[in-house]
């Protein structure tokens, strides 16, 4: 099982920096999760309308966005 977890951490890593690259404003930590388990799940997080709603300050729209 420990080899487990170590190859999740190491595959993790890139798409939290894919989601570091992406994102232009500050996140709290769990927005940073879920946006990291977003991009694990699509792999599109640079391409994902919700980012440019997000980027652009309006968080309700990302929100809506992130549940379609």
């Amino acid at each position: 099982m420990e080899e487990w977890i170590a190859l999740f951490r190491k595959d993790i890593a890139k798409y939290e920096a894919g989601v570091t690259a992406a994102l232009k404003v500050p996140v709290t930590q769990h927005e940073f999760d879920a946006l990291t388990s977003f991009h694990f799940n699509t792999g599109s997080i640079g391409r994902a309308s919700l980012m440019a709603s997000l980027n652009a300050g309006d968080r309700a729209t990302a929100a809506a966005r992130f549940m379609a």
